[in-house]
Order: C-alpha cells, then structure tokens, then sequence
C-alpha cells in the first residue's frame, strides 16, 4: 500500500506488544503543525529500529478520513515506515491507574491549562501502561537514543516530564507519580502536574533533597541523564533556536544531545515561524532531521519574510524558468526571475533586521542610525514586490491560494 508521498505504509505497530518512542496529542486539533511533524519524523529517522507511535485525541483511528490535500501531517506521517498514529481515548486509558477518579471529577472548562494537564497526565499512564520512552511534540530528534529508565534535568533544581523513559511498564516510580498527580492536583499552578511532580517525586525515591548531585548518575535504577541530553539551551534563551547559527557551532552545540526541546510554549506569543533560507538553527535541524517535514510543510510555501511579515506566494506554474498554461495567470520566465530577485533581496534585508532583533532583545546600545537605513530600505523592496505581483497579473491566482500576510512583530 502506498499513500500520497509514494511511500511504503506499513503495517501498524502496536504499543502493547512491542515499546517505543511515544508522543500526545491532548486536543481534538487533527492537524499537527510543522514543528510536531517534524518531531514525530526525526523520531521515527534517528531510531529506525524503534517503533513510534503518536497518540492523538481527535484522531479517529481511520487514516482514509484524512486525505491530501485537505489534510497535510497525517498524511505525511502516516508515510513514515515505523510511525503509528494511534486514537487517544483517554477514559480507557485512565482505566485501572489512579487517575481515573481525577479524570470522573475534574471539570475541563474550568481549568486554566486543561490541555497541558491532560498531557501530563497521559504520558504518565501511556509509560505506566506500555513502557518506552515519551517526548514531548516540540523535541527534535538529533541522534540515536537507547530505551533506558531515565528522567532528565531542564535545570539543576528542575526536573522535566517532557522527555521520559522507562523501559519496562509497570514501573513503580510511574505509579508514584500518578498517586502524586491527584494527591497534590492544582490547576491553577503551571507545572505543577509536570516537572515539579517529577522533582517532589524523585526526591523521594532518591531520598534526597539535593537532586543536582545525583546529574549524571543513577538513583535507584534511574539514570539521571545531563541536562544537554534534551535540554541543550535553557527556555530563558529559547530565541536562539531561531537566528543564525555557524555549522561548526551547531556540532559542538549538540554533541551530547539526543532531541533539542525548542521550547514551543515560550513562543505563543511572538509565534516565530521557521523561514526556508534562513539560515537559522531550528531550519538546519528540519533540513537535516525531519526532511520530508521540510520539504513538504516549509520550503514547499515558499515562504519569505519581510519586515517581520511572512508571505506565502506561488510561481503561478512556472517550473524551471519554463512558462506553463496550466493556470490562468502565469509569469513569463523574465517575470519569474524579476521576483526570484526580489524575493533573495527581502530575504537578505530581513537578516540584518534579525541581527537587530538580537541587539534589541539583549537591551544592548541600537545604532538608531543603520536601523533607520535598513527599515526604508526593506519597505521599498516590499513595495516593489507587491506591485511586480499586482502588475503581472497573477495578485488574484495568489489570493485564491491563501497569499498569507502575518505581523510577527519583530521589534515588540
């Protein structure tokens, strides 16, 4: 059988049978983003002899109910050799561990961060249930990883749930934690469910209240990996995952580090998008460790930013400088070339404005000066393209295929 990416599906593995890498999806939303496609993919690459298997809440269990192009990640994954996406039903799962008379009692509407509690909650139960290892969907997979009892520091007093192992289930840690989940439930309180259960629960089972020492060493069966394992740059600094990194610098960045946690929550805000021809560092990770993600959610939008606006745009046909009728409205090759240039002008000019952002951010001295040359200078070359666009005849084709305008917000 193969889908739409031309690509062998195989026969769904099942995580009652045989443990693996495991991600959750806590709400109905049935289209994953890039940044947890990409997650998923660089998984199932890294560890081709493991199965993955991704959970979703919403998902019906039944992949012909999410055809291309109406739908573009499950798709995608579901053309992954050893990816298994898996229905979520969470009352099942809660079924025989103590979170059942949690989940009987606890009132979704009225909690702060429901999404992420039930998150937490699962992954638990998932592990308790199955064993194997939970990553949460904004880790990228940078190398191999071996099935092991692990938890792993995001700081020496903080102890994260977002990258969990446990190789055999039933391990009674798990149990522990459910136990703690309800005994010591608070809404109200971000992480309360997650890293900080994680800490109070360790701490017990290591008998200890200084966790750090224990960094790199096991406590009673669990090996307590380095923080660079999954947390190679700390959430306080998550932005430099989005500006330009050297090569060089990325491999000694990342040698010890199995998945690099991006940090998505830290990003709601500013809702930083990866740029095909950045050259930032999470684009060197998708290109490197997700590249059908890549491929087919980032470079194929062709997208570009300019003065903190991302546009998507199309070539109205035009493949490899040839003219094509296939559409209504299409660029002769000179056109084409005219906005390719264009195009890698903004692109160039944006840069710079990133490295102002950088200054700006870091409360250093602005040289008002170059910013003041810079700015005019992008919004000319958006002003020209806009007009190129509308003057070749091709503004409505783009607007019929989502022509996407977005403030990003750059200098927020």
């Amino acid at each position: 059988m193969k889908n739409n990416f031309g690509t062998k599906v195989s026969d769904s593995a099942s995580p009652d049978k045989k443990p693996g890498i495991t991600f959750v999806e806590s709400t109905d939303n049935v289209e994953p983003t890039p940044l947890v496609v990409c997650s998923v993919e660089s998984a199932a690459l890294r560890n081709p002899d493991k199965p993955i298997y991704y959970f979703m809440k919403g998902f019906s269990g039944n992949l012909s109910q999410y055809p291309q192009p109406e739908y573009k990640g499950i798709p995608l994954l579901s053309s992954v050799r050893n990816v298994t996406i898996l229905s979520l039903n969470v009352t099942e799962l809660f079924e025989g561990t103590p979170l059942k008379s949690w989940y009987q009692k606890v009132k979704p509407e009225k909690e702060r961060y429901w999404a992420h509690v039930l998150a937490d909650g699962c992954r638990l139960a998932l592990l308790w249930k199955y064993g194997g290892t939970y990553l949460d969907t904004d880790i990228i997979s940078l190398r191999s990883m071996p099935f092991a009892n692990f938890t792993c520091p995001e700081s020496p007093g903080t102890f994260s749930n977002g990258a969990l192992g446990f190789y055999h289930k039933h391990h009674t840690f798990l149990w522990n934690c459910m136990e703690d989940f309800v005994a010591h439930y608070n809404g109200d309180i971000w992480g309360q469910q997650g890293p900080q259960l994680i800490t109070r629960v360790l701490k017990k089972w290591c008998n200890t209240s200084k966790l750090a020492t224990f960094i790199g060493k096991e406590c009673n069966g669990i090996s307590i990996w380095i923080t660079k394992r999954f947390y190679p740059i700390s959430y306080s600094a998550w932005e430099r995952y989005y500006v330009h990194w050297e090569k060089g610098n990325i491999e000694r960045a990342f040698s010890a580090t199995f998945g690099a946690h991006v940090w998505n929550y830290m990003n709601s805000r500013k809702k930083k998008s990866i740029v095909a021809g950045s050259g930032s560092l999470i684009e060197n990770f998708f290109q490197l460790h997700c590249p059908i993600t890549y491929k087919n959610l980032i470079q194929s939008r062709n997208t570009v930013g300019m003065l903190g606006r991302t546009v998507e745009y199309s070539f109205c046909g035009m493949v490899e400088g040839r003219e094509t009728s296939s559409e209504p409205n299409h660029y002769t090759c000179k056109k084409c070339i005219q906005l390719q240039l264009l195009l890698d002008s903004v692109l160039e000019l944006e840069l710079q404005l990133k490295e102002l952002q950088i200054i700006w951010e870091a409360e250093w001295l602005i040289d008002r000066t170059y910013r003041e040359i810079i700015t005019p200078k992008v919004q000319h070359i958006e002003l020209k393209l806009v007009k190129h666009l509308d003057n070749s005849g091709c503004m409505g084709n783009l607007s019929s295929q989502a022509l996407n305008l977005k403030i990003l917000g750059m200098f927020d």
